[in-house]
């Protein structure tokens, strides 16, 4: 079983196709390679295949194919190697754990929050600093709100990042770097591709005030006018401070550490050395060319991440 091949479950649930190409074992292997727990892939297996197995025959399945992960953690050397690499180095020990495994490196949640604890114990004592009480957020379900806003770090270097995610689930909807995230017509294309792909309508959708989210508060107002709820028409688009859009807010301190803080140190470190001048628009039409779709790529990777994660219940 390839290692590249976990990077593609979210296609392979989608495609119908996929139930006559692989067998039972192969989607075993794959939710086994993306990091999932026992438990986990037999929810995955009987929900999204139709499959139903004990917890003993799944684990026969994954001995049968030499997937075991206590007898295939990786040397030690490969595992610091990995957590220093790349952009994600500023993530915790789960999703630094979740990204180790596409680079093909394996190793235990506890292996990996040691190396982290000696290899950045700063960071390490950083993160767990930020426990807060929250208020309580009410939500009805998958797709009932929605929560988008932009993402202006990387703007001094010519790319902006525009984000959505549900308010229920956490689940990211969409994650891109475009030139700018206050061009009306990206946002709506963003939205109306998000509604291709569920088929519907989300009832509410909170943003913040700006002239960016024009063309998709008319088309929300359009496609939930004639609803016979307390959420239609004008009643469907919520725009206002970001105290609001606490939902996605949230996130933006989340991608800094996944990726974000990378790139804005890597266009920082170019500017300081004199190669790129951010007042010049040409310098800055050469970054989009050249990163923009690189960056896309690492946004990608970011958004699988995001949605694989595990999802604290929430305190109330």
């Amino acid at each position: 079983m390839d290692m590249e091949g976990h990077g593609y479950i979210g296609a392979l649930i989608n495609n119908q196709q996929a139930h006559t190409i692989l067998d039972r074992d192969q989607f075993a292997a794959l939710y086994y390679l993306a990091g999932n727990i026992i438990r986990e892939i037999i929810g995955f297996l009987t929900v999204c295949h139709g499959v139903a197995i004990s917890e003993r025959q799944l684990h026969r399945i994954l001995r049968r194919l030499n997937l075991v992960r206590r007898h295939n953690e990786s040397p030690l050397e490969d595992i610091i190697t990995a957590i220093q690499a790349g952009s994600g180095r500023n993530t915790g020990y789960r999703l630094m754990q979740r990204r180790m495994l596409d680079t093909g490196v394996n190793a235990s949640l506890e292996t990996v929050r040691v190396a982290l604890t000696v290899l950045d114990a700063d960071g390490v004592h950083a993160r767990g600093r930020h426990v807060l009480r929250r208020r309580q957020y009410l939500n009805q379900g998958p797709n009932f709100a929605i929560h988008m806003d932009g993402w202006d770090k990387l703007k001094p270097f010519g790319i902006s990042i525009h984000a959505a995610i549900d308010g229920y689930s956490r689940r990211l909807l969409w994650l891109k770097a475009c030139s700018s995230n206050k061009n009306p017509q990206y946002i709506a294309h963003f939205y109306l591709n998000y509604i291709r792909e569920i088929n519907g309508v989300p009832c509410l959708i909170y943003a913040d005030r700006g002239t960016e989210n024009v063309i998709v508060r008319d088309l929300q107002y359009a496609l939930r006018w004639h609803h016979r709820d307390s959420f239609e028409g004008l009643s469907s688009f919520v725009d206002g401070s970001s105290n609001r859009n606490m939902r996605i807010e949230r996130f933006w301190r989340n991608l800094r550490s996944m990726c974000g803080q990378s790139w804005i140190d890597v266009f920082k470190g170019m500017a300081d050395y004199g190669i790129l001048d951010t007042s010049d628009m040409i310098h800055l039409e050469c970054v989009r060319y050249c990163f923009m779709p690189l960056i896309n790529v690492d946004l990608q990777n970011t958004l699988r991440y995001w949605n694989e994660h595990r999802v604290r219940r929430s305190r109330t």
